[in-house]
């Protein structure tokens, strides 16, 4: 049995770098916008082609972190597909039968890097996600974008998890929040761990007619009583917040240079969830989580400041009298 199988859809991204450009923002410093000289050739300072998607990149997250990890999702039979199934093989992802390759090209994103911050241009082929034959059990199963239509899968993704009893992690994709909480309300009854970050927990919440201008203590409390287990909120810089039913808990980010931020909820994820198949409790993983992340944020793309194992614990080790995180 696998300890952990991910399920989304793959991309593959290119990270352009530039310096020339302008950030305009509200009177609040909110809804910012990025400016380009228009009709103008914008010079690129770096390049960097990597493999995106939360399922790839949490699988790798796990993976790294000793755990054995499955992958199910589809690509396209082109080059980019090749350079995906490249990267999962290096990585030592055990099983990837079921990431199909079917007649689409593969997703492709163009993340544009300014001053730290990313913003992504994303492409998602029509295609329709089917959830595999005979798939192998894990302990646990967790569960991203699955495109448009992704309400027979997640149907048949909630099968497999019972029958192979399977925890169940969710990060609900674009097209899942679009749909608010009616189309999703199985998977949140039948999960263990949700993960999203504040702005998703508000998506949710005002499409749920509930609270508007909610706290993150309210959004916490509103979304754990729609089932899941375990809530975890994640704010960027203000850190990320969990609550198990019984305890509110802070983890603060920890420090460290801020290169680009693609992948930071990934990594999270990965950090948590790997945390909690090694039988740690919801504070050690929001350590797990808050550390993973604060590497990755490091180096360009998702992957490359994933931690190891080895790493991790020592990262905690060398951590843990100078953190960065309070809990409530």
């Amino acid at each position: 049995m696998l300890d952990l199988i991910t399920f989304g859809h793959t991309t593959t991204d290119v990270f352009l770098a530039i310096a020339d450009a302008r950030v305009k923002c509200d009177i609040n410093h909110k809804n910012c916008q990025i400016c380009l000289d228009y009709a103008e050739k914008i010079p690129v300072t770096s390049f960097h082609r990597a493999i995106g998607g939360n399922a790839p990149n949490t699988a790798i997250g796990a993976s790294r972190l000793g755990l054995s990890v499955g992958v199910v999702s589809r690509i396209g039979k082109d080059e980019n597909g090749d350079f995906v199934l490249s990267v999962l093989k290096k990585e030592r992802i055990k099983d990837l039968k079921y990431i199909c390759r079917d007649n689409f090209g593969t997703d492709y994103s163009t993340v544009i890097n300014f001053k730290g911050e990313r913003t992504i241009l994303a492409f998602h082929e029509k295609r329709k996600y089917v959830f595999p034959k005979n798939a192998a059990c894990a302990k646990w199963g967790y569960l991203s974008s699955m495109g448009e239509d992704f309400e027979e899968f997640n149907k048949k993704f909630l099968s497999w998890a019972k029958e192979c009893g399977a925890k169940i992690g969710f990060n609900p994709g674009i097209y899942e929040l679009k749909a608010g909480l009616p189309k999703i309300k199985s998977i949140l009854e039948a999960s263990k761990l949700l993960v999203v970050n504040k702005e998703e927990a508000e998506s949710l919440v005002l499409k749920g007619t509930i609270a508007v201008g909610a706290n993150i203590k309210d959004l916490l409390m509103i979304l754990s009583k729609l089932g899941p287990a375990i809530v975890v909120i994640t704010d960027g810089r203000n850190g990320a917040f969990a609550y198990d039913g019984k305890e509110f808990l802070k983890m603060g980010i920890f420090p460290g240079e801020r290169v680009e931020m693609t992948g930071a909820g990934d990594s999270f994820s990965a950090g948590v969830l790997s945390a909690l198949v090694y039988g740690k409790d919801i504070k050690e993983a929001l350590r797990w989580g808050a550390v993973n992340s604060a590497s990755v944020i490091q180096k360009v793309g998702a992957i490359d400041g994933l931690l190891t194992e080895w790493q991790m614990y020592n990262a905690l080790k060398e951590r843990e009298a100078r953190e960065n995180g309070s809990f409530y």
